[in-house]
């Protein structure tokens, strides 16, 4: 993405993504599906776990059992070290660099991150040992431990209060409220066992008990920091102290919403000002994606079934997407000559500065 000649290469590189993963979340689903049909009378969950390893290894012919094989040896190998030299950045930079040794110099912090990965691998080999069924602990690890942490995900890019020591403390927090609804409390009866989505849901307020105190607690983040950041992206939300500081400082100018004497159903040209407003063709988008995304799922899904409503379902998808690109592709267009423009007009005063510079030291 970052990579894209355009803001609508760019826009279209991260929508047709999201495409592709839906396609490959689709051939997952066939597979699942027909894993349950052929194998109906599995009892065990651990034994459902093993669903892809017996559709590879007793269906597959005989070369591609290898590549198989490789393929899960490559998944797991991948996921490993990812997931080692994550954890290991998170503590090094996120904790360790940022609250403990802010001056910390490389020497140090590459020690701590071998340290932390020996940890965490120590760590992930004694964890292993205490899982009976891998679908629980996923459920736990990949959505309720996140539960109290997908608020401030939100709030840090909607709300200029928010900050740093809000984040770490609802991190925290987090990993031990966790832990007691869906485990402690329950083992010693203080709590009934609760369906997943209401552990989320409480893990949520819970949550948010901790960090909206400690983020009104403690100061919030540089204005600098907060001003350039506003200046940048334009984020939604509740940022009116951060923007009248930045009309103070003149980086942004305070122009009142021009109304048209009549502005067409759907635009189809744009000036620089009007595309730098949040306009119905940005709601059709954001409402239209989503409900294309699932057709092209549920209906590439149901033509590997060899079920007729796919084929349906997949030409509304495509259709939808051709709605989209002609309601968004002007605005898109609009912005990327002016963002080309604007970085035109950069580079120009860098070549100029720098030449001016090196005509001063000579």
């Amino acid at each position: 993405i970052q990579s894209a000649r355009t803001v609508r290469d760019a826009s279209y590189g991260l929508w047709a993504g999201g495409a592709v993963t839906i396609v490959r979340n689709a051939i997952w689903a066939a597979a699942i599906l027909a894993f349950f049909a052929m194998l109906p009378n599995i009892q065990s969950q651990a034994d459902y776990e093993l669903g892809w390893f017996r559709l590879g290894f007793e269906l597959l012919p005989t070369g591609m059992v290898g590549v198989f094989f490789g393929a899960i040896l490559a998944i797991h190998l991948s996921t490993i070290s990812s997931h080692l030299n994550l954890g290991a950045l998170y503590f090094t930079r996120d904790l360790f660099q940022r609250y403990l040794r802010p001056q910390a110099d490389q020497r140090t912090l590459v020690w701590v991150g071998r340290a932390a990965t020996f940890v965490l691998l120590v760590g992930s080999f004694f964890y292993g040992l205490m899982m009976e069924e891998i679908t629980r602990w996923l459920i736990f690890a990949l959505w309720l431990m996140m539960a109290g942490i997908w608020l401030p995900n939100i709030l840090q890019v909607v709300w200029w209060r928010f900050n740093a020591w809000g984040y770490l403390s609802s991190w925290m927090a987090n990993l031990g409220l966790s832990w007691l609804v869906v485990w402690v409390l329950p083992a010693f009866d203080v709590i009934p066992p609760l369906p997943e989505y209401l552990q989320f849901w409480l893990l949520m307020a819970l949550g948010a008990l901790v960090f909206l105190p400690a983020t009104l607690l403690t100061r919030p983040e540089p204005m600098e920091r907060l001003v350039d950041y506003y200046v940048m992206t334009r984020p939604l939300g509740w940022w009116g102290p951060v923007h009248r500081e930045a009309v103070g400082r003149g980086l942004i100018e305070e122009t009142a919403p021009q109304r048209e004497e009549k502005r067409p159903l759907l635009r189809r040209t744009w000036t620089p000002e009007q595309t730098g407003q949040w306009t119905r063709e940005d709601w059709i988008a954001i409402v239209l994606s989503p409900l294309v995304m699932a057709a092209l799922m549920i209906g590439v899904t149901k033509l590997l079934l060899l079920q007729p409503g796919g084929v349906l379902l997949v030409v509304a998808a495509v259709i939808g997407a051709g709605v989209i690109y002609w309601v968004i592709d002007p605005k898109l267009r609009a912005v990327s000559t002016d963002y080309e423009a604007q970085q035109a007009e950069y580079v120009e005063q860098l070549e100029q500065r720098l030449r001016w510079q090196k005509e001063g030291g000579e």
